[in-house]
C-alpha cells in the first residue's frame, strides 16, 4: 500500500502513464529469490551464489548441434553428408560449394572423415546486373577450373551451390553458372 503514495512521483519521474507500470515481472522473480535463500544468515550471498550456479548449469545443458552429419561413408571416405539443410555428395548436382574464403569448389571425392578433395573454379563475372547485381545472390559465371586437386576441411563450407550449364547462341564453349540452391525469391526482396 505504501507504493501507491509514490506512484505520482514515479509517473512524473519516468514520464510514462500509469497503465504501463507493472510489478508482475519482479513479483514472479521474488519466488525464485525465495527458493535460493535457505536461512536468514547472509541472504544476499546465498542468492548470488545459487543464482550464478544455476546460470552456469543452464548454459552448459544446451546441446550443440553438429555442423554436419555424415550420411554415407566407405572405408573412412565421405560419400554423402548433410550440412545444415544441404545434401553434399562428390557427384553432380550436389558437389558444388562456396567456401568461407569465397572460393567456388567442385567436390570430386570425400578424402577422409573431415576433408573433401576437388577443384577450384575461378569467378569470371556476374550472371546479370539488372535489376540487381547477381553477386548479391551468389549467382556468378565461372570458368577456368584448376588443374590440380585441392583439399579442404568440411567445416569451411559456407553455402551449397548448384551448377547450371549454359550454351551461348554463337556456339561458344559451355560456361558454368553457379546458383545458390535455396534462393527462389526475386532480387528486390
Amino acid at each position: 500500500m505504501h507504493n501507491v503514495a509514490h506512484l505520482a512521483d514515479d509517473v512524473e519521474f519516468t514520464g510514462l502513464p500509469t497503465s504501463q507500470f507493472s510489478a508482475y515481472a519482479f513479483e514472479n522473480f521474488l519466488g525464485k529469490i525465495r527458493k535460493f535463500i535457505r536461512s536468514g544468515h547472509l541472504p544476499l550471498a546465498q542468492f548470488a551464489r545459487r543464482y550464478l550456479c544455476e546460470q552456469k548449469i543452464t548454459r552448459t545443458k544446451t546441446p550443440m548441434k553438429p555442423m554436419f552429419e555424415i550420411l554415407k561413408r566407405q572405408n573412412y571416405k565421405i560419400k554423402a553428408l548433410k550440412y545444415r539443410s544441404y545434401f553434399i555428395r562428390p557427384t553432380a548436382p550436389d558437389n558444388m560449394v562456396l567456401l568461407i574464403n569465397s572460393d567456388v569448389f567442385e567436390i570430386r571425392k570425400g578424402r577422409t572423415l573431415f576433408k573433401m578433395r576437388g577443384k577450384v573454379w575461378s569467378i569470371k563475372k556476374p550472371t546479370f546486373e539488372y535489376p540487381c547485381d547477381s553477386i548479391i545472390r551468389n549467382m556468378v559465371e565461372c570458368s577456368k577450373i584448376s588443374d590440380s586437386l585441392k583439399t579442404f576441411e568440411v567445416n569451411r563450407i559456407y553455402k551449397k551451390l548448384v551448377a547450371l550449364e549454359l550454351k551461348s547462341c554463337d556456339r561458344r564453349p559451355i560456361k558454368f553458372v553457379l546458383k545458390e540452391e535455396w534462393i527462389t525469391s526475386t532480387c528486390n526482396s
